[in-house]
């Protein structure tokens, strides 16, 4: 998921939560 540069806004929001939140 990192690998896109430009993440859509939910996507990178529910991916940051999720990699912050392991």
């Amino acid at each position: 998921m990192l690998s896109l540069s430009p993440p859509p806004p939910a996507l990178d929001e529910g991916c940051a939560r999720n990699f912050l939140g392991t």
